[in-house]
């Protein structure tokens, strides 16, 4: 699935569901915890050109295993019904006695 493609409605169905993703040769289970949408804005490149948002921004927040950190970083992930999702981009947020939490935001 095209990443530019996705929105947050893409998402919300699947939320409370897990995605993989492989590291080397081991295969993670995130399972997304929240689906968000962020403030839009209109973007500004230089001094005196705007052009608009195509997308509303949105963010997911994903939970893994404590056992299994990973870097910030691009990484494929897969979905049994959404299907294989091109290179998201995951920061670890944090960790509590549930997981370890990692946020995509695509805007």
């Amino acid at each position: 699935m095209m990443l530019d493609k996705l929105t947050k409605d893409s998402f919300e169905p699947h939320l409370n569901s897990n995605f993989e993703l492989t590291l080397d040769s081991e295969t993670i289970t995130l399972e997304l915890t929240d689906v968000e949408a962020l403030p839009s804005s209109v973007r500004r490149w230089g001094k005196k050109k705007a052009v608009a948002v195509k997308r509303e921004p949105f963010s997911l927040i994903f939970c893994g295993p404590h056992s299994s950190a990973f870097r910030q970083d691009t990484y494929p992930m897969k979905h049994e019904k959404m299907g294989e999702i091109g290179g998201v981009f995951l920061v670890a947020i944090g960790e509590d006695e549930d997981g370890r939490y990692y946020q995509a935001i695509f805007s």
